[in-house]
């Protein structure tokens, strides 16, 4: 983690012309980066008890440390660094696409707190080191006296970061650090197919975190016949892409995914939403009945969650597909081709189960619908 500057530069000797060069070495604890290229963080006191700066829509706040409840708040969380030790840093919020600035003149007050607007405000700050990891933040005022103070960042325990003067470079307490970006997501086993499996679409680009060479994730083709899914492994997904978390045993029951900035295209014939669904006309990630082996149906459900993959398939009578991984497909060894079974749950267009249909009305039963008669 890090990145070591190796910047040079001329010394002039006053008496002569003779020059010298020296190559200075910073070393940094995040790496930074550009409006064009970002690398995401997570933004967090030094602490042990730690608290994360985030955006809560166009306000910047702070909560315990930890991942967003909703995958797609993760967005709030990220941050990127631009700048340099010699002309500053600029941290960038991306959930607000602003950036961390004073409320108002660098000060002190109480009036002056860390926010992402402001008059007269201070957006390009320093940093000094404590250690590989922890830093502090701070940019220099002339306000309180003629010859400037050091005004640092602090977490002042109003659920807010305020400023304090003249921090010392030695506080531990008082410091910031950037962890790289990532999110857990469970995986789920699959007794008959020895595997686990996740479905997901976020609204970010991401990538397998290094360190789980058995869990991958997957894009889908349709084959011609259209039985099954050929699963092809991807190395990253790009933002709004439905894909297949896979583990290849029971103790790969989580993953860790690495937010990243952008990710090339795959082929994918999966789709995906990031926020909640009919099931009409799709088919979602289920399993099997009495098998139990993972695949895709009609669902019986009359919603699909956010932030999970599907398939469209125009013919109505697949009722299910197997996925086929490098020549393993899971249980389902063929799509099933049936009428919809008249024993499945019925639910109404508000997705509520009813057990007696009304003759005339229109209900949801296993993916699609049909007329009471």
């Amino acid at each position: 983690m890090g990145q070591t500057y190796q910047p040079t530069g001329l010394f002039h000797k006053a008496t002569s012309e003779t020059t010298f060069n020296f190559d200075l070495n910073v070393n940094l604890p995040f790496t930074t980066s550009t409006d064009e290229a970002p690398v995401y963080y997570y933004l967090v006191n030094g602490t042990d008890t730690r608290n994360r700066v985030y955006a809560n829509g166009s306000s910047l706040a702070i909560r315990t440390d930890g991942q967003a409840a909703q995958l797609n708040d993760v967005r709030g969380d990220l941050w990127y660094v631009k700048g340099n030790p010699f002309d500053g840093f600029q941290f960038s919020s991306v959930g607000s696409g602003h950036l961390a600035k004073s409320s108002a003149t660098l000060s002190n007050s109480y009036l002056c707190s860390l926010a992402f607007s402001g008059s007269m405000s201070t957006d390009t700050w320093k940093i000094y080191k404590i250690d590989d990891e922890a830093f502090g933040i701070y940019g220099y005022s002339t306000s309180w006296t003629s010859s400037g103070n050091n005004v640092a960042w602090t977490n002042d325990g109003n659920n807010r970061i305020g400023f304090e003067i003249g921090l010392s470079t030695t506080d531990a307490t008082k410091t910031f650090r950037l962890i790289p970006a990532t999110i857990t997501m469970p995986l789920n086993y699959s007794e008959a197919d020895n595997k686990t499996f996740a479905t997901t679409c976020l609204p970010y680009a991401v990538e397998v975190a290094e360190g789980q060479d058995n869990i991958k994730a997957y894009a889908a083709k349709l084959n011609e016949e259209k039985t099954e899914l050929q699963m092809n492994a991807v190395t990253a997904v790009p933002a709004n892409q439905g894909i297949i978390l896979s583990g290849e045993s029971a103790s790969d029951n989580q993953v860790v995914l690495n937010v990243i900035a952008s990710a090339d295209a795959i082929d994918n014939d999966l789709l995906g939403t990031t926020s909640e669904i009919s099931t009409e006309g799709i088919l979602s990630l289920g399993r099997a009945n009495g098998t139990g082996s993972v695949g895709f149906f009609r669902s019986t459900n009359a919603t699909l969650k956010a932030n999970r993959a599907y398939l469209k398939v125009d013919n109505e009578t697949i009722q299910s597909l197997a996925m086929n991984f490098g020549g393993t497909t899971t249980g389902i060894t063929n799509a099933i081709k049936n009428e919809v079974n008249p024993n499945a749950p019925i639910y109404d267009l508000s997705g509520r189960r009813v057990f007696t249909t009304v003759k005339g009305n229109i209900y949801l039963q296993q993916g699609r619908k049909f007329i009471a008669q």
